[in-house]
């Protein structure tokens, strides 16, 4: 029998579709009619034949009757009716099966051509080899399941998981769900006190499509769902409020669009809620105040507005809320201290929240990491994070603090690892203390008013530190020199001191820190250089290299070429002369070099032509003779006067008189004419600005390039890469 019928195969091969009855009988018919026509000729083997087909046929019969009796309706107690092929005394299990589910789906649905419920039910009632009785204790559930199946487009998942096939709801799993772990994918039974009874759907990342059903409020005896990663869209159905013994439901990474409903507080047991990057709107329900069990609340990056309800304070086991990436409103509720025993992860970051940091935050004294970052949150904030001891993270980026750096802030909070409070209105002195603290790793203090007057100056001597990797003060009112003790920051891969008013010389110690990815030192007021930096030679890891408007006079040397890493190197607004080296074409990675506002002269090198990947050519406001000096630029991909397609912006001085230097630029996407008009030079005024601004969202990684604040034309993204990830896919925590 399980050769004829391969059940064998179906059973164990999720993709294979299953034989239907009329098959079957087909299948059967057919064998016989081979066996029958071979021995034709021969009277004896007619009659053994007709005998084996008899007996065959009732084998078949019986075995199929033994089987669903055993199977599946010995759980009720009989057996199922048999299904008549034709006649008036057929048995209507179609009409049958449509009153039972018309009591549990709108008979609308059931009744609508190509609905999920009416393939469903088609299915249970036709389709469905185990033919369960109406009063079958798991034909509901098994009615569910299907209708999800055709709701979210079940015959095109890459995961099938054995569903509407043989046997139990319980086994539609795949025990190798994902390729490289063992994760058991699909529907699972694991109560022991519900045997039969679906508490476990796991499906992430599986190409679901489509709206979730009311149906699956059915499945009443779920504790855990798993859909994260789908194209899963429409509003979420009321009926999902009947699930009271979900404990787990992750719906993250889809396209889910309305509001969360009232219906939320219905689920008592709920511990876990991820709607994470979704497309949800509208306000959070007060209900969600009756989920007394909750510990994890995830909802970032949505379109969802108003004011964090007063009622999350009742929720008093939260550990993890993260509503982040939203347009929440108002002030940050003055009773959040009454998740001080168990909070651990609080992240409100870029909504539009002001007002004040709540006292009461302070007693929240198990967080680790805290994100307040791009709000409009005002005030002061050391009094009440000084006492959450335990932070790992604090982030408080871009808001409007008004606070002083003194030598005790945040001196207590030692397991600090990242500390972002850039682009605020602090004042005070640099807080080396920080940098005492074991772990510290990012410490960005960019963009506020740091320094000036009697703290203007940086501190006298940098301890020594192998965590801090991470070290900006960029736009800041800092004074005096760079301490050579700088070179105690031995780890460190960026480093920014640009925009300050630092003077004197470059410490060489500088070179020791060899792991520098990233040095910028422009636009402060250091002493005129003779020659070029030896002190950056050693620094061989580098990828962007800032010297602008350092007061660099002499060569750019030959030793540049060295520094293969290099992707941008500014040199804008120096004293620099002489030729380019040619060894700059052995910089392949190049992608921005700026060499404009010099008194660079020659020709441009043809070993140019070997950066393939550079993106922007400053060359403007230089002392080029030679009216041919761009003529390797401009032989473009093709042989004819065109830049080369990778090649986006191309500056260079274009006007044609004998009493200036100038370039024959036919390819430039700006040249530069000031012989017009000596006080309307702007085309040299442009800074291009090539500084970067961290953050945790890409884990202080660059993720765009920025040479104009105005100039959107002048925005780059790192080749390879994509704008607009999501930020949970870049910040894994």
């Amino acid at each position: 029998i399980s050769i004829l019928f391969n059940m064998d195969q179906y059973r164990d091969d999720p993709e294979h579709s299953l034989p239907t009855v009329d098959e079957i009988r087909q299948n059967s018919a057919m064998h016989g009619t081979v066996r029958s026509s071979n021995n034709s000729n021969k009277r004896w083997v007619w009659i053994g034949l007709a005998g084996f087909v008899c007996v065959f046929t009732l084998i078949i019969g019986v075995s199929v009757g033994i089987r669903n009796k055993d199977e599946r309706s010995s759980k009720a107690g009989k057996t199922t009716p048999t299904t008549t092929i034709a006649g008036d005394t057929e048995y209507n299990r179609y009409q049958d099966t449509l009153d039972v589910l018309a009591e549990v789906s709108a008979l609308e649905d059931l009744k609508r051509t190509g609905s999920p419920q009416q393939q469903a039910l088609n299915w249970i009632a036709h389709e469905d080899v185990d033919a369960l009785e109406t009063e079958h204790p798991q034909f509901i559930q098994r009615y569910a399941l299907a209708t999800l199946w055709f709701a979210l487009d079940g015959p095109n998942w890459p995961k099938r998981c054995r569903w509407l096939g043989l046997g139990d709801e319980c086994n539609w799993n795949d025990q190798k769900y994902m390729d490289d772990q063992n994760i058991v994918g699909g529907a699972r039974c694991l109560d022991k006190n519900s045997p039969g009874e679906v508490t476990w759907l796991m499906f992430p990342m599986n190409r679901m499509k489509g709206t979730i059903p009311s149906e699956m409020g059915l499945l009443t005896k779920l504790n855990f769902v798993l859909m994260t990663g789908n194209d899963i869209k429409g509003e979420l159905p009321s009926s999902l409020g009947a699930l009271q013994d979900l404990t787990y439901l992750d719906l993250g990474y889809n396209e889910i669009t309305g509001t969360v409903g009232s219906w939320i507080g219905k689920m008592a047991s709920l511990s876990t809620l991820d709607l994470a990057i979704n497309r949800m709107t509208g306000s959070l329900p007060t209900e969600l105040g009756k989920c007394s069990n909750m510990l994890a609340m995830v909802m970032e990056e949505n379109d969802i507005w108003g004011s964090i309800p007063t009622e999350l304070a009742s929720l008093t086991k939260m550990t993890n809320l993260r509503l982040g990436f939203n347009a929440l409103t108002g002030k940050i509720p003055s009773n959040i201290g009454v998740w001080g025993k168990n909070l651990k992860y609080l992240r409100l970051s870029n909504n539009l929240l002001g007002g004040k940091i709540p006292s009461s935050l302070s007693e929240c004294t198990r967080l680790k990491s805290l994100y307040l970052d791009d709000n409009q949150l005002t005030g002061k904030m050391a009094p009440q994070i000084s006492f959450l001891t335990n932070l790992e993270k604090l982030f408080l980026e871009r808001n409007e603090f008004e606070d002083s750096l003194t030598e005790n802030f945040l001196r207590d909070v030692d397991q600090l690892m990242y500390f972002d409070v850039s682009h605020n209105r602090l004042k005070g002195k640099f807080p080396v203390h920080l940098l005492d603290h074991d772990k510290m790793e990012v410490l960005d203090l960019n963009h506020n008013d740091l320094g000036g007057g009697m703290d203007g100056y940086l501190p006298e001597e940098f301890p020594v530190s192998t965590s801090i990797k991470y070290l900006s003060v960029q736009g800041n009112f800092f004074e005096g020199t760079i301490p050579t003790t700088i070179a105690n920051l031995q780890v460190l891969e960026h480093l920014d001191f640009s925009s300050n008013r630092l003077d004197g010389n470059m410490p060489s110690e500088i070179g020791s820190l060899t792991k520098l990815d990233y040095l910028f030192m422009a636009d402060n007021d250091f002493a005129v250089n003779d020659g070029f930096p030896e002190w950056v030679r050693p620094l061989k890891k580098l990828r962007e290299l800032s010297l602008k408007q350092t007061a660099i006079k002499g060569e750019i040397p030959s030793w540049i070429g060295e520094l293969t890493h290099l992707r941008l190197l500014d040199l804008d607004w120096n004293r620099i002369t002489g030729q380019m080296p040619t060894e700059l074409g052995k910089l392949k990675d190049m992608r921005f070099l700026l060499l404009n506002r010099n008194w660079i002269n020659g020709t441009i090198p043809t070993e140019f032509l070997n950066m393939k990947k550079l993106e922007l050519l400053l060359l403007d406001d230089n002392h080029f003779k030679d009216t041919t000096a761009t003529g390797t630029i401009c032989t473009g991909d093709d042989g004819i006067d065109l830049a080369p397609s990778h090649l986006k912006n191309f500056h260079a001085d274009c006007f044609k008189d004998v009493s200036f230097y100038f370039l024959e630029c036919p390819c430039c996407t700006q040249c530069c004419t000031k012989m017009d008009d000596f006080d309307n030079m702007t085309c040299y005024d442009d800074s291009f600005l090539a500084d970067y601004d961290g953050d945790w969202e890409t884990n202080y990684d660059r993720q765009k390039y920025y040479f104009s604040e105005d100039d959107t034309d002048l925005i780059f993204l790192p080749q390879g890469g994509r704008e607009g990830a999501r930020r949970r896919l870049v910040n894994s925590e």
